[in-house]
C-alpha cells in the first residue's frame, strides 16, 4: 500500500508476531520499492514487544497480534544509514539481559545508561519505567536526575517540549502513573536528595528539578495525607531543609493550609524554630496558601 507519504503495509500473521517477539536478536523487516528505488524498515521485534502500536499519530492502538498489517515507513538510505545502525544499537543495549541491572551499579555512569535503557522501551512497554519508579530511590547523583526528569514524561508536566520523540501514549502512560504511588519514606528521601543536591537546575522552579520530581509525586491522589508522615521522617533525619519543602507541599495541597501547617510546626518544635520554617509560616498566615515552585 503506497499512500502519500509512501508508506508500505505488508501482511503478518499471528505466527509473525509470535516469533518477532521470542527472537534473541531483533528481527528487521524491510521493503524495497522498484518504482522510487526507496528501502523502508521498520523493528519488527521491537514492535511485537510493545504494548502498543506506535505510529505517526498521537492515538496509538494496543498491540495485537490479531493486526495484519505493519506500518514500515522508515527511510534506509546514506543519509539515514548512521541513524539505522544507531537506533538498533541502542534497542540491543536496552534489550540485554543485563541492561537493567544497571540500575544497580555502584558507578553512577553505569547507573545512568541503565535509565537510558529504561526510556529506550519504556514509551512503548510501561513496564521498564515502572520498574525505574521502584528503584528511583536507591539512585543518586546524576542517574537520580535522569530517573525523575524521565518519569516526569508519565505527567502532565506543563514545561516539557513535547514532541512525537518524547511523547508517551496514554495507554502506556496510564499504566506508568498507577506506579506513583509513595510511601513517607521514599517522599522524604526523595525531596532530601534534590534539596541537597549542589548544581544547576535543581531547585523548586519552573524548569527546575523540584518541578519534575512534583510533577511525579503529585500524580498520587493519597499525597496530601501521606506528607505529614514525611515530614516527620526528614525531621527525625535532620534533615531541615527537605522538611521546610515538605511543609510548602503540604500546605499547598491540604483543605485547611494555616491550621494544618500550625499543627505540623506544633508537633515539631525544633523545626518551628528554623528561621527558614518561620518564613514559611508567616507568608502561609499572610497569603493564605501559596504555590510549590
Amino acid at each position: 500500500m503506497i499512500t502519500e507519504r509512501v508508506v508500505n503495509k505488508p501482511p503478518a500473521t499471528r505466527a509473525d508476531w509470535e516469533y518477532w517477539r521470542s527472537s534473541t536478536v531483533p528481527i528487521v523487516g524491510m521493503i524495497y520499492d522498484p518504482a522510487s528505488g526507496t528501502i523502508r524498515w521498520r523493528n519488527l521485534t521491537g514492535l511485537a514487544r510493545s504494548r502498543v502500536m506506535p505510529d505517526d499519530t498521537y492515538i496509538p492502538q494496543p498491540q495485537s497480534d490479531e493486526l495484519t498489517e505493519v506500518m514500515v515507513s522508515e527511510v534506509l538510505d546514506d543519509q539515514t544509514f548512521d541513524t539505522f545502525v544507531n537506533q538498533l544499537e541502542a534497542y540491543l543495549a536496552a534489550t540485554a539481559d543485563s541492561a537493567y541491572l544497571l540500575l544497580l551499579d555502584p558507578d553512577d555512569t553505569v547507573r545512568r545508561r541503565g535509565v537510558f535503557n529504561c526510556w529506550t522501551l519504556g514509551r512503548h512497554d510501561p513496564r521498564p519505567l515502572i520498574l525505574l519508579r521502584r528503584l528511583l530511590p536507591s539512585l543518586e547523583e546524576r542517574s537520580l536526575v535522569d530517573g525523575i526528569c524521565v518519569l516526569a514524561h508519565a505527567t502532565s508536566h506543563p514545561d516539557i517540549f513535547w514532541t512525537k520523540q518524547n511523547w508517551i501514549s496514554p495507554l502506556v502512560e496510564e499504566a506508568i502513573r498507577r506506579s506513583f504511588r509513595w510511601l513517607p519514606d521514599e517522599l522524604a528521601e526523595l525531596v532530601n536528595t534534590v534539596e541537597t543536591m549542589d548544581e544547576g537546575g535543581t531547585d523548586w522552579q519552573r524548569g527546575g528539578l523540584g518541578q519534575s520530581l512534583w510533577s511525579i509525586m503529585v500524580v498520587d491522589p493519597e499525597l496530601c495525607s501521606k506528607l505529614p508522615a514525611a515530614i516527620r521522617s526528614c525531621v527525625e533525619a535532620g534533615w531541615s531543609q527537605a522538611a521546610i519543602r515538605l511543609v510548602v507541599c503540604y500546605q499547598y495541597l491540604t483543605d485547611n493550609p494555616v491550621a494544618d501547617v500550625d499543627a505540623v510546626m506544633a508537633a515539631h518544635p525544633a523545626l518551628a524554630e528554623n528561621e527558614m520554617a518561620g518564613w514559611v509560616v508567616e507568608e502561609l498566615h499572610e497569603r493564605g496558601r501559596f504555590p510549590v515552585y
